[in-house]
């Protein structure tokens, strides 16, 4: 799939290639404001980042960030005038009540970020009256947000399998038309239905010109009774660390929702290298155990070699081809930080032809040491890249795994009293 995509693109028609590089010039004019959130109260309750525009004399919502606690924050916005506040959500209610700590990163809230640039935005929160400027800021329900950032709307949309945004052309296209893709609505985590406590998720990512599509015979090997299917969906063109960050902030904004306590990740291919940065970051963020589980399938551990024939040859350079060089700085970054203990990585790969491969990924790749270490079982399985997914021997060893996965869970899930706090939800389909 990798020498076929990076074939396709080398040698694409100029339109496709001229919408490529528009759409990544648009997305490169994306500034970054980043800051500090401070809250006086030292145990802090999670706190909301909301981002409005200014549009026909009114204030619209745009985009938000949830955090665990006061701290760090990142947003990204296109060049214009905005703003930007946060509130700490004592009641969890995803709402802006009397009396709970407020703050904007200026004193009016006004903030016009220019193209491509990084800006520092720091916000005190007080307790005490709110400023009569103060916007109301109300996300317990997200599906009449007309104006809210497509990305913001597809946390937790439930969807079926048969979604067109799933289709395999639909993959391709997000290979090579990022932001149309963000602005239809294919970035996201999806539900298949809605969240039930007393199931475990499983969140699936997809490789490179993947859908949640491939993994429906996965899907089918895992219990309907013990666990819940949530898919990661994304155009593969995008930077593997802006995907991963914003996996991040979707399951940190579903982990207060519904008070998360036991998440499993199964991923393929490029999928992979995103899933374990977004475990790094979730690993660095949380003060208890979440992730108990990573089955990794056919991931390129040290990039391919395409890759760099697409930085060196293509008229247009696709952002995660950077991503996908051996040995590049994000690559070399996810093995920084090992995983603890309690997060078991299962590393499965398909061979073909002894040491060649699966034909797509070498197996030089796929079993890189660095990926190896700290892994609790390295398999093998005789298919190739695509079949991996739904190879009898890996369902057969992927329904052992959920059997153990589901037994070294929280001893106890209270199932029957635990109900979804309102907060962003979805648009059904």
């Amino acid at each position: 799939m990798f020498v076929l995509l990076f074939g396709l693109l080398l040698f694409e028609s100029r339109c496709r290639l001229f919408f490529a590089a528009d759409e990544i010039e648009q997305l490169d004019a994306l500034s970054t404001i980043v800051g500090e959130v401070t809250s006086p109260n030292p145990m802090s309750e999670p706190v909301i980042v909301a981002v409005f525009r200014k549009e026909r004399d009114r204030r619209v919502l745009r985009s938000y960030s949830v955090l665990l606690q006061a701290g760090p924050y990142e947003v990204q916005l296109s060049p214009g005038p905005c703003e930007i506040w946060a509130f700490e959500d004592l009641d969890r209610d995803f709402k802006l009540d009397d009396g709970e700590p407020l703050g904007s990163a200026t004193p009016n809230g006004v903030m016009e970020p220019k193209g491509g640039k990084v800006l520092t935005a720091n916000i005190s929160l007080a307790v005490g009256r709110r400023q009569p400027d103060a916007p109301a800021i109300d996300l317990s329900s997200t599906r009449n947000s007309d104006g809210l950032d497509a990305p913001f709307t597809t946390i937790g949309e439930i969807v079926s399998l048969d979604d067109p945004r799933f289709s395999a052309s639909r993959g391709v296209y997000g290979s090579w038309r990022p932001l149309s893709t963000i602005r239809r609505r294919g970035l996201g985590v999806f539900f298949t239905e809605p969240y039930d406590p007393c199931r475990v998720p499983i969140l699936f990512v997809h490789g490179m010109s993947g859908t949640p599509r491939e993994f429906q015979a996965l899907v089918d090997a895992a219990s309907p009774t013990k666990f819940q299917a949530w898919f990661f969906t994304y155009p593969s063109s995008l930077r593997l660390s802006t995907l991963s960050s914003y996996l991040e902030n979707a399951i940190r904004t579903l982990g207060v929702r519904y008070e998360l306590d036991h998440l499993i990740v199964v991923a393929h291919s490029m999928g992979g290298l995103v899933a374990r940065d977004f475990i790094n970051q979730n690993v660095a963020e949380k003060k208890k155990a979440l992730i108990s589980t990573f089955i990794s399938l056919s991931t390129p551990w040290n990039g391919h070699r395409s890759a760099e024939s697409g930085i060196d040859f293509s008229p247009v350079v696709i952002p995660s081809w950077v991503d996908m060089v051996p040995n590049s700085r994000f690559i070399s970054s996810i093995y920084e930080s090992p995983f603890p203990e309690y997060v078991k990585h299962y590393l499965w790969f398909g061979f073909v032809d002894g040491d060649a491969g699966d034909e797509v990924i070498t197996t030089a790749s796929m079993l890189d040491p660095r990926a190896q270490d700290g892994a609790v079982e390295i398999r093998g399985f005789a298919a190739n890249h695509r079949q991996i997914l739904n190879h009898p021997s890996v369902i057969v060893r992927f329904r052992a795994v959920l059997r153990q996965a589901a037994g070294d869970g929280p001893a106890s899930r209270v199932c029957s009293t635990r109900a979804p706090r309102s907060a962003p939800s979805s648009r059904a389909r």
